[in-house]
């Protein structure tokens, strides 16, 4: 694992036992194993000294949590890195765009709050993928036909984020 850059280990130690207090031990992931999903699958610098690789990641379920998460990380300066479903293949996945950070994945964070089809608008939280915004379309009959990147499994909020289009 790689640190954040002037960050102790004992700062990080200390934040992560905070993290786990705050969204439960089951959504701190600090392992090697768990923290490689959050690395760019399709680097071209993959295991060399210069790979942008996180630290941990945490995956908070609400926007309580996050603050909560953001204020821990502000007292420790230790760096985040939000993500919404962290799919965007094409910018690095999840990766961090520096080394040591701590990834925020909001993939918890999947509630569709609400989806007008008279003012053609929806309310979503960020891991709300195409798929969930679809299926809640069809659900509720709502008279609305999504423009979507290829593959659904993206973040609607995500890829408006990225400046991201559709195909229509």
């Amino acid at each position: 694992m790689k640190l954040p850059f002037d960050v102790s280990q004992t700062s990080f130690d200390a934040a992560v036992q905070e993290f786990r207090k705050i969204v439960g031990t089951e959504w701190v992931f600090t392992g090697s194993e768990d923290v490689a999903l959050y690395r760019d699958a399709y680097s071209l610098i993959w295991d060399e000294a210069h790979e942008l690789v996180p630290s941990g990641a945490i995956a908070p379920a609400s926007t309580e949590e996050v603050q909560a998460v953001v204020r821990i990380a502000n007292r420790y300066r230790l760096p985040l890195f939000p993500i919404s479903t962290g799919k965007n293949l094409g910018y690095g996945g999840s990766a961090p765009n520096m080394t040591g950070t701590f990834i925020v994945d909001l993939k918890r964070m999947n509630r569709i709050i609400e989806v007008d089809d008279r003012r053609n608008f929806c309310i979503v939280e960020p891991g709300v993928s195409y798929f969930d915004l679809y299926n809640h379309i069809q659900k509720h009959g709502k008279r609305l036909m999504m423009d979507i990147p290829d593959p659904g499994w993206g973040s609607p909020l995500g890829n408006a984020l990225d400046h991201g289009v559709g195909y229509t």
